[in-house]
């Protein structure tokens, strides 16, 4: 009987067929998704997985699935509103679980179409966002400044895992905006009943009414419903690989929240101008190199010959070995801009309070003060590639609030 169950199984069910069946006494009825390793996999109505031994496996009922086309969102154009650009992530999507990939998602671009907001959306990417380059935010900040020049704030949908990056290399690449920008993303896609996506754009559409003149951030204050916080895009970090709230500020000052559906100020932001300017240029010859005891000083030297700028995620204030400052002061003299940052989550790298600080200074690296490191990166690669002469100088002041001149002590 199971051997004839197994043959069925395997040849009969594919990808999206409905299957009823009890287990335990209990009645299931969900989505199947795989059969690997003897595993079923069913993806039931409450967006979580359950998998089952093939040989347990006695549907009830299977109801094939339908080859629907697919349906993708049609661009909607509008001018002073709200214009929204999807660029791939969990936010922007539906998980296809046959080959992995992300694809634009007609839930949450159809939810957008109410007619009681002036709302326009634009399907500009499909990728996941490990996929970023810097080309892509070149692109992206392109479309942006498009849109801010027809009169619309623009909301990015973005995927969680680079939003940082994206964000602070918007940020310095708009030096001016006429318009609010803000990133947002979600932790569950638009097709779990759990998703975060939908009231994440709600909250990212209600901030534009405060006309935050910079690239601002905008996710889950908590694990709970309607906790919308606002947060400036270069002093942002994800903090959880799952939560709600997984980004957030690294000094805890958010900037603002949604109470009661309205966006309330907390802090103070730069408000829009007249205008917008961008300058898209990006030098992608910079690179993070995260130090560790023990670590070879030709991982260095290889990361120094192919970069003119290196951000080391340091110890502590900002150290290294002694083997590696060797390797700073050779690269520094062939050139290559260093970069002190620090692996802790907040706080000053200093590089005078130790010898090895003194050393590094010594050496040619400079101290770039409580940045966080991937902000570092792309702030990197915009000075090289417009503001080179004036490198060391810039890198060590704020320019987009991402350098904050005194700490909180909390």
């Amino acid at each position: 009987m199971f051997e004839a169950l197994t043959v069925a199984v395997s040849t009969d069910l594919r990808f999206g067929d409905r299957v009823k069946l009890t287990y335990n006494g209990r009645k299931i009825e969900g989505m199947f998704i795989s059969l690997e390793h003897g595993l079923i996999t069913l993806k039931l109505g409450n967006g979580y997985n359950i998998v089952l031994q093939e040989d347990e496996f006695r549907p009830d009922q299977v109801t094939k699935a339908e080859n629907k086309p697919e349906r993708r969102p049609r661009s909607v154009d509008v001018k002073n509103g709200v214009k929204i650009l999807a660029t791939g992530g969990t936010i922007a999507s539906r998980i296809d679980y046959t080959t992995g990939a992300v694809k634009p998602s007609p839930e949450v671009i159809s939810a957008l179409e109410t007619g009681e907001q002036n709302v326009g959306y634009s399907v500009i990417d499909d990728i996941l966002s490990e996929n970023m380059t810097p080309e892509k935010w070149i692109y992206i900040a392109k479309k942006t400044k498009e849109e801010l020049d027809r009169g619309n704030h623009v909301v990015i949908l973005h995927g969680t895992d680079t939003m940082t990056y994206t964000a602070s290399a918007l940020a310095f690449m708009l030096e001016r905006q006429s318009r609010s920008v803000i990133l947002t993303g979600s932790q569950r896609s638009s097709d779990r009943p759990s998703s975060d996506a939908f009231e994440n754009i709600s909250s990212s559409i209600m901030f534009t009414a405060l006309n935050a003149g910079e690239v601002c951030i905008s996710m889950h204050g908590s694990i709970s419903d309607f906790s919308g916080r606002l947060m400036r895009g270069t002093r942002s970090r994800k903090m959880h690989t799952s939560r709600r709230d997984a980004i957030r500020p690294v000094d805890g000052r958010y900037l603002a929240r949604i109470e009661d559906g309205v966006a309330i100020k907390e802090a103070e932001f730069r408000s829009t101008g007249e205008d917008s300017v961008l300058i898209p240029k990006m030098d992608s010859r910079a690179a993070i190199l995260y130090f560790y005891p023990g670590m070879d000083p030709g991982i260095f030297e290889t990361i120094a010959q192919k970069n003119d700028a290196i951000v080391i995620m340091g110890t502590g204030l900002g150290h290294v070995s002694e083997s590696i400052i060797s390797e700073v002061r050779k690269a520094h003299g062939s050139g290559v801009h260093i970069v002190m940052t620090s692996q802790c989550i907040a706080g000053n790298t200093n590089l005078n309070v130790y010898s090895t600080g003194r050393e590094l200074k010594a050496a040619g690296a400079i101290s770039a003060g409580d940045i966080l490191p991937e902000v570092a990166l792309t702030k990197a690669m915009f000075l090289l590639a417009n503001h080179s002469d004036e490198f060391e100088k810039l890198m060590q002041i704020p320019m987009r609030g991402e350098i904050e001149e005194r700490l909180r002590i909390e």
